[in-house]
C-alpha cells in the first residue's frame, strides 16, 4: 500500500471521530486502533496533522522534556538533542519517544505512557481497548453516514476492500481465510449489509482518487480473473458484487466447491521436488489451483558461499495453466540482512532480498537446444501430457538448477562483499552499473542502492561510510528525485539509520503477484 494514502485516510478518519457525538472513551479506543492500522504500514509520524483532535480526546499527551526519566544528570544532552526520537532509557537501545521543540509527545498505550501513566488523571490511566479492524471499519462507516460524508464512505469502504485483497488485515482482525467463517462474523456481515444499502454512495465520483490502489474500489471482473479457487471467488463477490443478494453468492460458492478440478498433475510438481530436496529443505507455500499456483521450498540452514555473507535459498516454482508452463526462480535472503531486519527467513517471494529466474543464468545456445523450454521463456508443462512426459520436464529443470545454482550464489555473494568499504562514490556506482549492464535485477534505483550500502557499512562498523552514503541519499531526496512512494520508503530507511535501531528497512526488490498480474 502507498504511504500517503494510508496517512490521508487515517487523517480523515481522525477528524471524523473528532466531529462525532460518541463517548470520549470510544473515541479514544477507535483512535488507538486507527493508528495501530496506520503504523503497520511504512508511514511517517503524522500525529501533528490532527494534534488538537488527538489531545482533546485524551489520546496524545505533551510534556516538557524535563519530565523525561533520565533528564536529571543529563541536562546538557537533552538541551542539545535535535533529533525527532529520543530513547526512553538512555542506557538501552530500542524504545523511543517523539520529541519536538523541547517537548515529549506520547500516546495512550505506548511505552512512554506505561512509564508515566500513574502521573496522569485517573481516566487517562486506562489502556485503550484493542478492537478488531472489522469493527472499526463498520463504526466509521456508521459515523460517516450520520455526518453525510459520502466521499469518506466511498474511500473508507475501498480501504477495507483493498486491505483484505492485499492481505494487510488478517485473522487477528476477524478476516478469516475460509469464506464460510465470513458468514458467521457479525461485523463483516454488517459491513456487507451497509454496502448493499449504500451502493450509490460507493459509486460516487471521486476526482481526487481515480483508479487509486487503496482509496477506490477495484473492478469486480478484474479481481475475479485473479481468483484461483472457489474460496477466493466467493470472498471477492462478497466484497464487490452487489447486483445479487448474498444468498446467491453463497449458493454459487457451494456449487463451485462440488466441482473440484483434477489437480494431480500439479501435485506431481510438489512430490517431485519434495523427494529431490530431502530433509534439509522445508515446505513453504503450497497453493495449487486449476488456473495457477505456487510451490516454494525454503532451505533450513544458510548456504555458506565462501564470501562471509551466507544465504538462505528459497526455490519458487509457479505455473499458469493458460500457457502450459512453469517458472523456476531462486530467491535469496542474506543472513546478515535478516539480522538487520530482526526476522527469520521467509518463503514468501515478496520478502526475498534478491530473486531471479534460473533461466537467466543459462547459456543461450543451451537454452535454444533444450526441448523442454518453451518460446515463453519458461519450462513446458502441459497437464494433458502423460505423467512420464511431465516427469521428464521436471527432471530437465532439476538438472539445469544443479548446473547453474552456484552461478547465482557467486554473483550475489561477490557483489555484497565488494560493495562494503568502498569510499569513492563514483567507483561504487561504476561497479553497480556493470552489474546492471549484465541484466541483473539488483537495485535499479540509485537511492535504493546507496541506502543499502549505507546499511551494509553500518552493520560492519564503518560509521564514516554509513554517514557518507546516508548523506548522499538525503541529497538525492532533496533534489526531488524518485516517486512519492519511493521517497517515503527511503525517508523511513533514513529514520532507521539515524536511530541506529539495527533494523534494515524493506528496500530491496519487492514483488506483488497481484499487482503484477493486474498490470
Amino acid at each position: 500500500m502507498s504511504f500517503y494514502q494510508i496517512e490521508d485516510i487515517i487523517e480523515s478518519a481522525i477528524n471524523l471521530i473528532g466531529d462525532s457525538d460518541i463517548s470520549l472513551s470510544e473515541r479514544r479506543d477507535i483512535i488507538y486502533n486507527l493508528y495501530r492500522f496506520h503504523d503497520e504500514h511504512d508511514t511517517s509520524y503524522t500525529r501533528f496533522r490532527v494534534l488538537d483532535v488527538l489531545k482533546s480526546n485524551h489520546y496524545l499527551y505533551e510534556l516538557p522534556i524535563t519530565m523525561h526519566p533520565d533528564y536529571l544528570g543529563n541536562e546538557h544532552f537533552f538541551n542539545q538533542y535535535n533529533k525527532s526520537w529520543i530513547p526512553i532509557n538512555l542506557s538501552q537501545e530500542g524504545k523511543v519517544v517523539y520529541t519536538k521543540d523541547k517537548k515529549l509527545f506520547f500516546e495512550a498505550g505506548d511505552s512512554f505512557w506505561e512509564i508515566i501513566r500513574d502521573l496522569l488523571p485517573k481516566a487517562d490511566q486506562k489502556h485503550p481497548e484493542l478492537i478488531p479492524m472489522t469493527t472499526i471499519f463498520y463504526r466509521l462507516l456508521e459515523i460517516a453516514k450520520q455526518q453525510k460524508n459520502k466521499l469518506f464512505i466511498k474511500r473508507w469502504y475501498a480501504t477495507f476492500v483493498n486491505s483484505i485483497l492485499e492481505e494487510d488485515i488478517n485473522e487477528n482482525e476477524r478476516i478469516f481465510k475460509e469464506f464460510e467463517l465470513w458468514l458467521k462474523e457479525e461485523y463483516l456481515n454488517k459491513i456487507r449489509n451497509f454496502a448493499e444499502q449504500n451502493v450509490e454512495i460507493l459509486n460516487v465520483h471521486d476526482e481526487d482518487y481515480i483508479d487509486d490502489e487503496l482509496l477506490s474500489l477495484p473492478n469486480l471482473k478484474s479481481e475475479l480473473k485473479l481468483a484461483t479457487n472457489a474460496n477466493q471467488k466467493a470472498k471477492i463477490r462478497y466484497l464487490l458484487d452487489f447486483e445479487v443478494p448474498l444468498s446467491v453468492v453463497v449458493d454459487d460458492f457451494k456449487k463451485d466447491i462440488l466441482n473440484k478440478p483434477d489437480l494431480s498433475s500439479y501435485e506431481l510438481i510438489y512430490d517431485f521436488f519434495r523427494e529431490k530436496l530431502g530433509n534439509q529443505w522445508q515446505d513453504g507455500i503450497k497453493e495449487i489451483a486449476e488456473s495457477e499456483g505456487m510451490i516454494t521450498f525454503l532451505e533450513k540452514l544458510p548456504y555458506e558461499n565462501g564470501y562471509n555473507h551466507n544465504f538462505y535459498t528459497n526455490l519458487i516454482i509457479s505455473y499458469e495453466s493458460e500457457f502450459n508452463t512453469i517458472s523456476f526462480r531462486i530467491g535469496i535472503q542474506s543472513e546478515e540482512i535478516l539480522r538487520w531486519q530482526n526476522r527469520g527467513p521467509s518463503s514468501k517471494p515478496e520478502l526475498q532480498h534478491f530473486i531471479e529466474d534460473i533461466l537467466f543464468f543459462g547459456d543461450a545456445k543451451e537454452l535454444e537446444k533444450n526441448k523442454h523450454i518453451s518460446n515463453w521463456g519458461a519450462w513446458k508443462y502441459d497437464t494433458k501430457n502423460s505423467n512420464t512426459t511431465l516427469l521428464k520436464r521436471l527432471d530437465s529443470l532439476w538438472t539445469f538448477y544443479g548446473k547453474y545454482a552456484k552461478t547465482v550464489f557467486d554473483f550475489y555473494g561477490s557483489s555484497l562483499s565488494e560493495w562494503s568499504g568502498i569510499n569513492d562514490s563514483e567507483t561504487l556506482m561504476k561497479k553497480r552499473n556493470k552489474v546492471l549492464k549484465k541484466g541483473f535485477s539488483f537495485f535499479g534505483n540509485e537511492m535504493e542502492f546507496k541506502m543499502y550500502v549505507a546499511c551494509l557499512n553500518l552493520k560492519r562498523g564503518k560509521s564514516e561510510l554509513t554517514h557518507k552514503y546516508a548523506n548522499e541519499v538525503q541529497s538525492l531526496l532533496d533534489r526531488g528525485l524518485g516517486s512519492g512512494q519511493l521517497k517515503k520508503k527511503i525517508q523511513q530507511g533514513l529514520i532507521y539509520l539515524n536511530k541506529d535501531m539495527g533494523v534494515y528497512p524493506e528496500i530491496t526488490n519487492k514483488y506483488s503477484y497481484r499487482l503484477k498480474k493486474v498490470n
